[in-house]
């Protein structure tokens, strides 16, 4: 009886809508539903006027003149905006002086001759009844069609391309030349990440003011102002990565047409609540981004829609969207439509895609596998015929096939993701529209899309069919048959073009500098002997001149002279520009814009041992970071500001010797402490309370290695990290081993951002201090611990969480320095030897240095490797801290060339002994290999059988791994030492006749 009842309603609904006169034949289903379920309510609603453009008229208008596409915007604009200004004032006037319609709620726009409105029953039945009212449908949010995830996510694919890319001849395209340069693409969708590096070099708003590539409307249906690219979820960044896709540093190529351009709106749910009627905003918008209609290098190529719209019904042949697509052909814009997911069922296609206006519209894109040579349908796709009717093509859906199953492109936060759709296929056909496009610029879409109907591959039954439509479409042979029909195609290639492969600039550009690294490929037939780089930031410019020589297709890094500005975030500009002193002649690849924030903080500081800044030729230099003033460093040495060939690691760097002035580059990684040290900073109480802890900034990227807690028993806590929105984003198990201080490894990564919080949740207590804390605790630029849940903390309390170990690479970048030459001269030799190698920081003993270089010599140069330093010939030194120590002497000649030794000094923790190896213990065990990476060896070569001990600990002097071994002689023990972190140990063999400390390296 519930089944019958709202039939029963619905039934009864309609006939009394018959008596009092409804033309339910102008009205859509859904809102006659709608209308009956909820009588009393206001519906958002949208009426088409009956009197429209005559595109027919129009279209055979443009045959007969030949038209060109600026003579097809003008005049489809001019009339469009036309017919709604003279027709629609009688329409407004009754929607605005009606009293069932909700005030304020009238909006109307001129791309279809449409008024947008939410009115009650009784104002549906009136309009209905109007004789310029064409149609009265249902808005709501559009849908997504049902895609899946099809895989876990799949890694970068250096100088590969995707599966589907070459089912289509994508490839046979580029290698005549032609990559989509200068088109543009509209993606109607989710939105797109601005910054995913597989698409940020391909965004139009940094050529034109943003307003004219980014379109959005909020809650009160009017322009947000926000013109910066976004998408609230991955569909929409997905799709455009198809259609053009490709991280140029890595030449990986996720999409069809790589060097086009795009710009988008996020008309879809989640991303927009309006649905129906920002949709045709944006259809608007896109007909004329930059408000002047004598201009059209701004109205978009294709229009690319992987969505419908569940508003509609299967079988409402006419809506809104006839007029619209219809005006969007008219212009000379492709539209292109997925097909739905709703198969393997005939009739499936989902609205408006049903649209059957010609052969070629709607153009609606069914999904088969790429993955497999026979290329079949996805099981998924939907199928036709189109409920519409028609005979022939008309009746028959989809019109071609692409690749649509384990397609892999870009989603947000710079990755990428394998997905199943139709979603999947429909941007490899946009994408090969833009192919076309570029090869014949003067065709419309509608000619484009022709091509490629006629084109396609046949699949499945011999024909047209209502799975593959035409078939698989063939970009390569829709080439072929323009060519045929007449058309001749534009060269791709051109002498003098620079194209801007990436940009990269630090974290925090320092000292009040930006200093940008840019990648430049020469995309031009002529070498390239010079160019100019123009960026600005923050109202402050600069120019950069580059001389040299740059063969076509070769690609050079270049490190841009710093440009002076004032602290505070910025957006850095920059332009390619003046190859070879003529304009570009394709500048639509050569400009970016990049976030910058410029910091006063000083940079980390390299130099070089010895004499000032440079050495004698032919002769190396020895590199050196600064000592932190607390924690460690460790570096990592290049030939380049950015990216480039990694040279070595280490404290210290011994170039090799240099012929030429050279420039390296330090990457310097920090681990540091910060916060409260120490529960007995102050008063201190056991608490079992969830859900407190700290509060705390990030800036930079950081990993949290690890956390100090007090507890009075062992056993385990529920750690968690939470955002500043309140979420979740990794949490633990933790167990407190110790009865006291336990120091737990945690290795959270964690973005840039503001209110994070650590918390304590379920599990037994730990210690907090309810006074002694000052905050904030602070490391510049990097990470600040601001307060507790509670609040600040005034009075000094701190919960749970001391002395975090965290790591961090140098906000500041690669620190370059810079290595000059003077005349060869002599090549001094320089060494010394120590009076012992190993110590205990409890020792408190110092290590004597003897200088035993053999040549005359004008200074001697000592580092000991903990920020002190010695100029005498034979100094001393105590180590305060445990530690490694890369101990340098640089010895200086009469004629001032330099040469250098090293020695490293090992300071253990207070609780390892550092025991010198007997000769009887070590002559029958080796360790290997030293450095280690996953399995430490111990060969055993003894002359009887003996019982073994073997203990790995830590810097602290904390044991890691221990073995029992019994009755050992001739034989392999391994340790696996995966799962520990990089750094120095210390292996301890013991028998009943001694024992004995290997250092071992963890890598």
């Amino acid at each position: 009886m519930r089944l019958l009842y709202p039939l029963f309603l619905l039934l009864f609904f309609q006939n009394n809508l018959l008596a009092q006169g409804i033309r339910q034949e102008v009205v859509s289903k859904k809102l006659l539903e709608k209308m009956a379920v909820e009588p009393a309510a206001y519906h958002s609603i949208h009426v088409v006027l009956a009197d429209r453009v005559d595109f027919q008229a129009l279209e055979a208008q443009f045959s007969n003149e030949r038209a060109s596409l600026k003579k097809r915007s003008e005049t489809v604009l001019t009339a469009l905006q036309e017919k709604a200004a003279r027709t629609q004032g009688s329409l407004l006037d009754f929607l605005k002086n009606s009293p069932q319609v909700q005030p304020g709620s009238v909006r109307s726009y001129w791309v279809t001759n449409i008024v947008f409105a939410k009115i009650k029953n009784e104002a549906v039945e009136a309009l209905s009844r109007r004789e310029d009212v064409a149609w009265i449908g249902l808005n709501g949010q559009l849908e997504l069609e049902k895609y899946e995830v099809a895989a876990a996510p799949p890694p970068l694919q250096p100088n590969g391309i995707e599966p589907g890319l070459a089912v289509i001849k994508a490839p046979e395209m580029w290698a005549m030349g032609y990559t989509g340069y200068g088109q543009l693409a509209f993606t109607n969708d989710t939105g797109v990440d601005l910054w995913h590096p597989a698409l940020a070099t391909r965004y139009r708003g940094f050529y034109v003011p943003m307003e004219q590539t980014w379109y959005e409307l909020d809650s009160l249906l009017v322009p947000t102002g926000n013109y910066i690219p976004n998408d609230c979820q991955y569909h929409g960044t997905h799709v455009t990565g198809t259609i053009l896709g490709l991280d140029r540093l890595n030449n990986d190529t996720v999409g069809v047409a790589f060097n086009a351009q795009w710009i988008g709106a996020p008309t879809v749910a989640p991303c927009s609540t309006t649905g129906t009627e920002d949709n045709v905003a944006a259809f608007q918008w896109s007909l004329d981004p930059d408000g002047n209609p004598s201009t059209i290098d701004d109205i978009p190529d294709v229009i690319n829609n992987s969505w419908y719209d569940p508003f509609l019904d299967t079988t409402d042949c006419f809506s809104l969207y006839v007029p619209v697509e219809e005006a969007m052909e008219a212009v000379g814009i492709a539209v292109v439509f997925s097909a739905g997911n709703e198969g393997p069922g005939d009739m499936t296609i989902t609205p408006p895609h049903n649209i059957n206006l010609h052969e070629v519209s709607s153009f609606t894109v069914g999904a088969l596998n790429g993955n497999v040579p026979s290329l079949p349908i996805a099981s998924f796709s939907s199928r036709g015929p189109s409920r519409c009717g028609g005979d022939s093509s008309i009746l028959i859906k989809p019109e071609v096939s692409a690749p649509g199953v384990s397609v892999r492109s870009c989603v947000t936060g710079n990755g990428y993701d394998l997905l199943n759709g139709t979603s999947m296929a429909a941007p490899h056909v946009s994408g090969a529209i833009l192919l076309l496009k570029e090869a014949f610029p003067e065709l419309t879409g509608k000619e484009l899309k022709t091509a490629l109907y006629h084109s396609c591959t046949d699949l499945g039954p011999v024909g047209e069919d209502n799975t593959f439509g035409m078939g698989v479409i063939n970009v390569l042979e829709a080439f072929n048959y323009l060519v045929a029909q007449g058309h001749t195609p534009v060269s791709p290639y051109k002498a003098n073009d620079l194209l801007l492969v990436d940009a990269r600039v630090s974290p925090f550009s320092c000292e009040n500098e930006i200093t940008p690294v840019v990648i430049v490929e020469n995309a031009g037939t002529d070498t390239v002997s010079s160019f100019e780089v123009y960026y600005e930031a923050g109202g402050f410019n600069q120019t950069h001149l580059w001389t040299g020589e740059l063969l076509p297709k070769g690609r050079i890094t270049v490190l841009l002279s710093p440009l002076v500005t004032t602290p505070g975030n910025f957006d850095l500009k920059i332009n390619l520009q003046i190859p070879n002193g003529l304009p570009d002649e394709r500048p639509l690849n050569n400009r970016i814009a990049i976030p910058a924030t410029v910091s006063g903080r000083e940079r980390y500081q390299v130099f070089i041992e010895g004499n000032g800044e440079s050495v004698c030729e032919n002769q190396a230099a020895l590199l050196r970071g600064a000592y932190p003033v607390s924690g460690t460093v460790d570096i990592d040495w290049y030939d380049a500001p950015a990216f480039g060939n990694l040279l070595a690691s280490g404290q210290v760097f011994a170039t090799p010797p240099l012929a030429q002035p050279t420039t390296f580059y330090a990457e310097a990684t920090f681990t540091a402490p910060i916060g409260l040290q120490h529960k007995n900073a102050g008063d201190n109480m056991l608490s079992d309370s969830a859900d407190i802890g700290l509060v705390f900034d990030v800036h930079t990227a950081i990993k949290v290695k690890s956390i100090k807690v007090f507890a009075d028993q062992t056993g385990l806590r529920l750690f968690r990290l939470i955002d500043g929105t309140g979420e979740t984003i990794d949490s633990d198990i933790l167990n407190a081993t110790e009865i006291g201080e336990n120091r737990i490894d945690v290795n959270w990564t964690i973005a840039p951002g503001l209110g994070y919080q650590l918390v304590k949740g379920a599990g037994k207590p730990l210690y907090l201090n309810t006074t002694g804390a000052n905050y904030p605790y602070t490391i510049p630029d990097v990470l600040e611990i601001t307060g507790t849940t509670g609040g600040a903390a005034a009075n000094g309390a701190w919960y749970y969480f001391y002395d975090w170990e965290i790591e961090y690479e140098e906000p500041c970048g690669r620190i370059p320095v810079s290595v000059n030459l003077t005349p060869a001269g002599s090549q001094p030799g320089a060494s010394f030897t120590v009076s012992t190698d190993s110590l205990s920081v409890d020792d408190n003993e110092p290590i004597h240095f003897t200088n035993t270089s053999t040549d005359i010599l004008d200074g001697w140069q000592w580092n000991f490797g903990d920020g002190t330093s010695s100029t005498e010939e034979h100094p001393s030194h105590t180590f305060s801290a445990p530690g490694i120590y890369v101990v340098s002497l640089t010895v200086i000649a009469l004629d001032g060339c330099t040469g250098f030794a090293l020695d490293t000094i090992t300071i253990s923790a207070s609780n390892v002994s550092i025991v010198k190896p007997e000769p009887p213990l070590t002559a029958g065990i080796a360790v290997f290999p030293n450095p280690v990476r996953e399995t430490c060896s111990v060969f055993f070569d003894f002359p009887y059988p003996r019982n073994v001990s073997l203990k790995l600990a830590d810097m602290t002097g904390r044991l890691v791994k221990t073995s029992s071994l019994k009755a050992v002689q001739k034989e392999e023990a391994t340790l696996d030492v995966s799962d520990l972190e990089a750094g120095v140990y210390f292996l301890m063999v013991e028998t009943k006749e001694g024992k004995a400390v290997w250092k071992v390296v963890r890598v």
